[in-house]
């Protein structure tokens, strides 16, 4: 999906011809990377690639203790469940970068907001039933990927929030990957 020579990807900070993000090791091309598509009616919706994944090409794929893919396949297994049961995708498509103590920086908002049109993109094609969101980047790429608008989209992440689930600890993976979808609450009136 993601491709450097679309509009969308043309104008990105992370375009390698911006020289904000490193290129992958292992001599695999600084292309974005793509959702892992398992034929899923469920997307799983992380923040951005790491270090690792960015060299892999592959969503969730770090072998490094105490990664996120390490948590994620001990909530996956807590859970019985695999990743060939989910679809997965990054709601930013290239690696953020480091900062000076070599922790991955946050993706930046007019990066998440690009990246969001390849989100809406998947959405629309796929016809997911659920969407789990991975964090308030993952929210808000989702928010963006149905408004375009940044300000309309910082309004109605509360209510993605509500809509969808939004997980933070290992714990609540595993149970969110083994329990029905919540309600969600009724808008105000």
């Amino acid at each position: 999906m993601p491709d450097l020579d679309n509009k969308i990807c043309r104008g990105c900070p992370y375009h390698p011809s911006e020289g904000r993000v490193p290129p992958p090791r292992d001599g695999r091309a600084h292309v974005p990377l793509s959702a892992e598509i398992n034929g899923s009616e469920t997307l799983l919706l992380l923040q951005a690639p790491g270090i690792n994944e960015w060299s892999d090409g592959k969503p969730l794929s770090s072998g490094e203790n105490n990664s996120a893919s390490q948590r994620f396949n001990a909530a996956l297994a807590k859970a019985g469940k695999t990743r060939e049961e989910f679809d997965i995708a990054e709601a930013v498509n290239c690696y953020p970068g480091q900062d000076e103590r070599g922790r991955d920086l946050p993706p930046l908002s007019p990066v998440v907001k690009a990246c969001s049109r390849w989100l809406a993109e998947l959405i629309k094609e796929k016809q997911y039933k659920t969407v789990v969101l991975f964090g308030n980047v993952a929210a808000q790429a989702l928010a963006l990927a149905w408004f375009s608008d940044p300000t309309v989209a910082r309004s109605i992440t509360r209510i993605v929030k509500n809509r969808y689930i939004n997980l933070v600890s290992v714990k609540s993976i595993a149970k969110a990957l083994t329990e029905p979808e919540p309600e969600p609450e009724p808008e105000p009136e």
